[in-house]
């Protein structure tokens, strides 16, 4: 009995072993096998662009607003109280040259104009006066030194009568009165005709300046009606019929849409570029005004006119002012409007335009040859907005590739659509 279970304790071990060396055998026949799978290389889908080479006109963009070129603040010249306005005096109202915008009360204006006429005649017609005075003067001066000589030749003629003893010594000293009589009298005259040239003179400055007061009274008369200097729309009106104003107080903006301006800044870098493809200057050169309004585009042609003397230290750009080409559209661009600046700049031969996408870092661009990417290097000449001007390793007709992804590189498979 215990030989039986000293060989069962000996042979249980090798018994579990055989089995589990049966079931590992097992298992490993019937495991599934694994087949490797063939490699497939990526097709990348690409957008290209077709290489045209020929002179690409570089373009230079600015954004600027668009400003009147004359901007009148309307105020009142005179004061008083407004007693009319005119039907269209109102924002955005459409005023044409020479009408009237308001009226104020003219009763004391008119008064005071008619005073100052009143006081010029009466002035002038005191200097008439003394004019005639001194005509009269004048003749008595004339009469009196007749007078006087005739008195001084009777002297001469008693004096020489004395002496032979033919007349009395009364005769003698009533000729010598006669000519101290005549002298005084002519010098009075003398003195008569000084006194009514220097009444002239005070009276012929009193009359310039009643012609002044005249002259004002007359312009504050006239500028009892504030008139539209040009034609234009108003804006800022602050006025109604009654409302009374003191002198320089606004009464509304008159703008003139109808010769409108673009100002806008230009980088030193870009007005350099300009003036490189421009030597006689940029004044007098064309360019191109984008305004959007809404989902609509409109553009216009404009003229540089006038550039900023120097270059603003705090933007390090140079101002400049375009005039807008009118335009017989209905449409009316409006100040403050914010508009896209395009100019043409250099122009450069034998040069590709691409779209910015299409150029790598390290200015490279890839081009799709059969079925692969090359790799070709360029030199970018000039940048407008998201299109490049470059030159370099490109051919007519070459497929440059203007998609972007991380994995784009030399020996790439790609395809077009």
């Amino acid at each position: 009995m215990k030989t039986q279970k000293k060989w069962l304790l000996l042979v249980s071990p090798i018994v579990v072993l055989i089995i589990g060396l049966l079931i590992a055998g097992y298992l490993q026949a019937t495991k599934p096998k694994l087949e490797p799978l063939e490699v497939v290389e990526r097709e990348w889908l690409v957008d290209i662009e077709i290489v045209s080479r020929g002179d690409q006109v570089s373009l230079v963009k600015a954004y600027g607003e668009i400003l009147p070129q004359r901007d009148a603040e309307m105020r009142a010249l005179v004061s008083g109280q407004v007693i009319e306005i005119n039907p269209n005096f109102k924002d955005g109202g459409n005023i044409s040259a020479g009408e009237m915008l308001i009226q104020i009360e003219k009763f004391d204006y008119e008064s005071k104009m008619r005073e100052s006429k009143a006081q010029l005649n009466a002035s002038k017609a005191l200097l008439e006066e003394y004019i005639a005075q001194l005509r009269a003067e004048e003749k008595a001066k004339i009469e009196n030194r007749v007078q006087l000589d005739l008195a001084v030749r009777e002297l001469e003629r008693r004096e020489k009568l004395f002496s032979q003893k033919v007349v009395s010594q009364k005769h003698l000293e009533d000729a010598a009165k006669i000519v101290s009589d005549r002298t005084r009298l002519e010098a009075l005259s003398t003195e008569n005709v000084e006194v009514i040239k220097a009444r002239l003179k005070r009276q012929k400055s009193i009359i310039s300046s009643n012609e002044i007061s005249l002259q004002r009274s007359v312009r504050d008369y006239q500028n009892t009606t504030l008139i539209a200097p040009f034609d234009g729309y108003l804006t800022s009106t602050s006025v109604a019929v009654g409302k009374r104003l003191s002198i320089n107080d606004r009464v509304a903006r008159l703008l003139d849409l109808k010769n409108m301006e673009v100002m806008f800044h230009l980088p030193d870098g870009e007005y350099g570029k300009l003036l490189y493809a421009q030597e006689d200057g940029l004044t007098g050169r064309l360019l191109e005004v984008v305004w959007r309004f809404g989902e609509k585009t409109k553009k216009y042609t404009a003229i540089i006119e006038r550039i900023s003397s120097e270059i603003e230290a705090e933007t390090g750009a140079v101002r400049i002012y375009a005039q807008l080409i009118n335009s017989d559209d209905k449409i009316i661009i409006r100040p403050g409007a914010f508009v896209e600046v395009i100019i043409e700049g250099p122009v450069f031969p034998e040069s590709v335009k691409l779209p910015e996408n299409a150029v790598h870092e390290n200015d490279v661009v890839y081009v799709l040859v059969g079925e692969r990417l090359e790799k070709r290097n360029v030199n970018i000449l000039s940048r407008t907005g998201r299109e490049i001007i470059v030159a370099g390793e490109l051919n007519e007709g070459d497929k440059v590739v203007i998609t972007r992804f991380a994995e784009i590189g030399p020996g790439l498979k790609v395809r077009s659509e």
